[in-house]
């Protein structure tokens, strides 16, 4: 017998022709992998370190709480709203690989705890481990599953924190919500060296000075969402193994 091959439109087609004339068809569908640029990869690179991530495609449960005394307190309506269009966000960009649930979770889901506008001096029952004189906010992985996905998590953002010597306003409220939540998703490495991009939520300072912060996630943080929660990146790889076996990189413009 003989083996022909051919490619066409992304699938390779095999043909095994028999002595006699007979022959048999097989199909094989190629799937290119994700491309990314160099600027993107090493964002996300310097972002996540060791990989730790929420499931892919099983949904977050987040459960509001506005003190850590009080379970029945609730954060105000502009602080959830601001958390659910930054997780809209991350649902979009993750292709519902990472989403979120605001019902009761079933039983053994994931669950997110989220302390929204806590007085300052809570945080420190909501993180005990913590030194959290001078923080907004914090987040911690507090639970994983056994193949080590998150499976438990908490983020707290305070009202004002009392040792910044300017005012606590919204803005950096809002910017403390979506910065908690992408450290906690999966991204924990801040970012704010001199050199990097400000308008990032992950750039907790942009070089100690400063600055109105971001609002909303920019597109390079929306890649390191992207490129973590792709199928195939798994929690313990390391960033070189994620370009090795799931991505394909190129030269940025």
């Amino acid at each position: 017998y003989s083996i022909y091959s051919e490619v066409d439109s992304g699938r390779v087609i095999i043909e095994k022709k028999e002595d006699n004339n007979e022959s048999s068809r097989f199909v094989l569908e190629v799937k290119e992998r994700p491309t990314f640029t160099e600027e993107e990869y090493n964002y996300f690179k310097n972002a996540v370190g060791t990989i730790k991530k929420f499931k892919d495609g099983i949904p977050v449960y987040v459960q509001f709480y506005g003190s850590a005394t009080d379970k029945t307190i609730k954060p105000s309506e502009e602080s959830m709203k601001n958390f659910k269009d930054g997780a809209a966000d991350i649902e979009k960009a993750t292709n519902a690989n990472l989403s979120f649930r605001y019902t009761e979770p079933p039983a053994g889901a994931p669950v997110l705890k989220a302390y929204l506008e806590v007085p300052h001096p809570e945080l420190s029952i909501i993180f005990p481990t913590y030194i959290t004189g001078n923080l907004a906010g914090a987040a911690e992985v507090t639970k994983l599953t056994p193949d080590g996905y998150i499976k438990e998590a908490k983020i707290a953002v305070a009202t004002k924190v009392p040792t910044w010597p300017y005012p606590f306003r919204r803005k950096e409220l809002n910017f403390t919500i979506l910065h908690e939540l992408i450290n906690v998703s999966g991204a924990p490495i801040d970012q704010d060296g001199p050199n990097d991009p400000l308008d990032s939520i992950l750039n907790d300072e942009a070089g100690g000075v400063y600055r109105e912060p971001p609002q909303k996630y920019s597109p390079l943080d929306l890649k390191v969402f992207e490129i973590l929660y792709l199928p195939g990146v798994e929690p313990r790889m390391g960033p070189r193994a994620v370009k090795d076996k799931v991505i394909r990189v190129i030269p940025s413009n």
